[in-house]
């Protein structure tokens, strides 16, 4: 199992039926990986290396849970 980080606005700000963040997050947890997020604006540079505080993140592909 992989772990990835997607770059992205709020999770709460996502509209699914727009947003690749979402198709992305889908796919890669449908592959049985471990999926984080983190803001743009939380992203720095240290040390040689981009550093940035991550949050679990998990979608799903249900429509009743995002109205």
């Amino acid at each position: 199992m992989a772990k990835f980080a997607l770059q992205m606005d709020a999770p709460q700000e996502v509209i699914p039926a727009q947003d690749t963040s979402f198709a992305l997050g889908l796919a890669i947890e449908a592959r049985g990986h471990e999926l984080f997020f983190c803001s743009p604006h939380a992203l720095t540079w240290e040390k040689g290396a981009v550093r940035a505080p991550l949050a679990r993140l998990h979608f799903t592909d249900k429509a009743q849970d995002f109205c």
